[in-house]
């Protein structure tokens, strides 16, 4: 729903770029989340680890409370939507594919980097890297679509994302997890941002909801 407002406020020209700004935060929030979690666990115990996750969501529902919104009207006797938009198909199996890597990174770069003699405190900043250039990538990338057009930005990014899994599968030591870390926040900076775009861009604006719907689905289809 919020990523539907984002789309419905952006001016459509930079469209790119401002889903590249709001996909920062989620995408950021997914990435310092393993870090966090592993500090938590190491340092305390999962009953703080499920604590902290109480208290953040319920920072999240204040905030959610305090956001804008124009109000929605639908028309007497309007047939409802489909559940799914067959525009956004597309694009959101190339994010389902990308994110299937995503799903691995995370869930098993710390047990892959422990097999290779690596601790979970250092293994930590390959999650930091990632973050900080994630940060840099998405609004350059955004800008860059707007301006010269998805193909330009969205090939480059997959091979990036491909050449980490190659890298991630070599990796024996820690300056090769890291160089995959940046790698990967370039490669997934680009093709996130790229795709949410794209998949929301040639739609009708009363159904940008079920774009949204079916590109988040298979965003998460593909982590899980």
């Amino acid at each position: 729903a919020v990523g539907t407002a984002a789309t419905d406020i952006i001016p459509q020209p930079r469209l790119a770029e401002g889903m590249g700004y709001f996909g920062l935060a989620s995408t950021l929030a997914m990435t310092v989340a393993p870090a966090v979690g592993l500090f938590i666990v190491n340092y305390y115990t999962f009953t703080h680890l499920f604590a902290a996750s109480v208290a953040l969501t319920l920072v999240s529902m204040l905030l959610a409370s305090m956001v804008k919104y124009q109000k929605i009207t639908r028309k007497t006797g309007a047939p409802p939507g489909a559940l799914f938009e067959r525009a956004a198909y597309r694009p959101s199996l190339v994010v389902f594919l990308a994110t299937m890597t995503y799903g691995s990174v995370v869930t098993f770069v710390a047990l892959h980097a422990d097999k290779q003699g690596i601790s979970m405190d250092q293994i930590g900043i390959f999650f930091t890297i990632y973050a900080i250039t994630l940060s840099l990538t998405r609004p350059l990338a955004g800008m860059l679509v707007d301006r010269r057009g998805y193909d330009i930005a969205v090939i480059p990014g997959l091979i990036f994302i491909t050449i980490t899994m190659l890298v991630l599968s070599q990796a024996t030591v820690l300056w090769m997890f890291l160089l995959a870390g940046v790698l990967y926040g370039v490669g997934f900076g680009i093709v996130h941002p790229s795709m949410q775009a794209m998949a929301v861009q040639f739609v009708p604006p009363q159904r940008r909801g079920a774009a949204n719907g079916t590109f988040f689905s298979a965003f998460d289809l593909g982590i899980g």
